[in-house]
């Protein structure tokens, strides 16, 4: 694992660097995912594979030249999946709906790292796709990374407002 979500995009940083690319997105995984799975020895290399891969980022270009996107678990589509794990729009649309309620969030703001991951608001594909595409756009300058479902939702709101 490690060495598809680390060595490979570390490879593709550094070519798309050398090639001239002004401006790279990235998508990673929220770091709340991390701290709670981390450490297990299957997720492991996941982990620490996406972890090279922002600093090479980081290393590779300058703080306004590269996006970084940390969704935790996206949605959407019109099929459930177990490769890779996936639920379907109008179960992820409910799910979000529940999880992002006031009295959920503040739950999982005060949980201890397995529940409030459990806890944590999904995100939409299309919201994702959105802050990619601020990201690429320079559209969103509140910052470089966006880390969650609510700073996702925000980039993503950037590209339909301009």
């Amino acid at each position: 694992m490690r060495r598809g979500n680390g060595d490979h995009n570390v490879l593709a940083i550094e070519a798309a660097k050398k090639a001239g690319v002004g401006r790279f997105v990235y998508v990673s995984v929220a770091s709340v995912v991390p701290d709670v799975v981390g450490k297990t020895p299957l997720m492991r290399g996941y982990f620490e594979g996406k972890r090279d891969a922002e600093a090479c980022l980081r290393e590779n270009y300058a703080e306004g030249d590269y996006f970084i996107v940390k969704p935790s678990f996206i949605y959407g589509g019109d099929a459930f999946s177990l490769t890779p794990p996936r639920v379907t729009k109008t179960y992820g649309d409910v799910l979000a709906k529940v999880l992002g309620s006031g009295p959920v969030k503040a739950l999982a703001a005060k949980a201890p790292g397995p529940i409030a991951l459990t806890l944590a608001e999904p995100v939409s594909v299309e919201d994702v796709a959105g802050a990619c595409v601020a990201g690429a756009m320079g559209t969103y300058s509140a910052s470089n990374v966006v880390d969650g479902t609510d700073d996702i939702k925000k980039a993503a709101a950037a590209v339909a407002a301009a």
